[in-house]
């Protein structure tokens, strides 16, 4: 494993578990903070110094144009949702985006009926992606890089990741929205979030549910970590609700040091980032995951459990038909707008 990625990884101190009804939070601190200087992407869109517009005037489904006019880098997690422009998308990659820069970023769509214009730029959504589908985006794109070398995702999958949500939520949407699968249950979610903020210093969280840990996110800078969290909690929040009945809190700290164990036994692959720095990609028998280094610092880490038969590096299960005819069908309808 990179030096600096582990050396982060195993400094991680873990503080009490936080029980929040169907999901436990253990939350992470860094004794030892990045110190290269960014921002969240919350905070630069706020300050207007930061835009994400479609890639040309008719739109690319797979890629979209981020420009950073301001003066610190700014950090997009993969599986923030951006919201607005032709069709809502997913970010398939951590990326930072230095200052003064503009930069291509790859992304998935998440509104599978929509191709229209709403807004000339994009905003965060309040919808980040939930485990199962950042997970199955994190094999996607491994895999691509091995084939390509492209941060590109699976479109079908996305898509049937999305019907899947609706499904089990009971939500119709009308453009089949994972926005709208997140706001049926929105009030759930933050009511999650409310019993677990964000504590002092905290720079990261391992999330559990069902039976065993969800995944795990660390930014080793607490005040951009800070802003990030309730988007982090959210993306748990959802798969939990869903799940069955937690495990006793107080096999928390167990689940969440034997879900460490397995990230350290996995292996690694290393890429050029699309923005700064180098993009680490991870696999084991139990776990799939990623790591961004740039300047030395981890900026950003995730890990996610595999279900029992998935493989990290390999092919993720093939979506239900009733998707792949959608696809099909829309790939024809948009005349080449819709991704590969």
């Amino acid at each position: 494993m990179d030096r600096t990625v582990e050396a982060c990884l195993r400094q991680l101190r873990l503080g009490t578990a936080v029980d929040a009804g169907p999901l436990i939070l253990v939350p992470l601190f860094s004794p030892q903070e990045c110190s290269l200087d960014f921002i969240a992407l919350s905070a630069a869109l706020a300050s207007g110094t930061f835009a994400v517009r479609e890639a040309g005037s008719t739109g690319v489904v797979g890629t979209l144009l981020a420009e950073n006019s301001g003066d610190r880098p700014v950090l997009l997690l993969d599986g923030q949702e951006l919201a607005g422009a032709k069709q809502n998308r997913v970010l398939n990659t951590t990326i930072l985006v230095t200052e003064h820069s503009a930069v291509t970023i790859p992304v998935s769509c998440t509104e599978h009926g929509r191709w229209a214009y709403t807004s000339d730029r994009f905003q965060e959504s309040l919808s980040p992606a939930p485990p199962r589908l950042r997970r199955m985006n994190q094999r996607a794109v491994a895999a691509s890089l091995e084939a390509r070398g492209e941060y590109a995702g699976d479109q079908m999958r996305v898509w049937d990741c999305v019907e899947r949500l609706s499904h089990e939520t009971g939500v119709h949407s009308g453009t089949s929205a994972m926005r709208d699968v997140f706001e049926s249950r929105l009030q759930d979610i933050d009511r999650i979030g409310s019993a677990a903020p964000c504590q002092a210093g905290q720079t990261g969280l391992i999330a559990i549910a069902g039976a065993d840990v969800l995944g795990c996110d660390v930014v080793p800078r607490p005040e951009v970590y800070a802003a990030l969290h309730k988007t982090i909690v959210r993306s748990y929040a959802m798969d939990a609700l869903l799940s069955p009945k937690c495990p006793p809190a107080p096999l928390a700290a167990t689940l969440a040091m034997d879900f460490l164990g397995d990230i350290f036994a996995s292996s690694e692959r290393r890429f050029k980032s699309v923005g700064c720095g180098d993009d680490f990609r991870y696999g084991g028998t139990r776990v799939v995951g990623s790591g961004l280094v740039c300047s030395g610092c981890l900026v950003h880490a995730a890990f996610f459990r595999l279900p029992p038969g998935e493989e990290a590096f390999g092919e993720p299960p093939l979506p239900g038909s009733r998707t792949r005819m959608a696809f099909r069908r829309r790939q024809g309808e948009a005349d080449g707008t819709t991704c590969d």
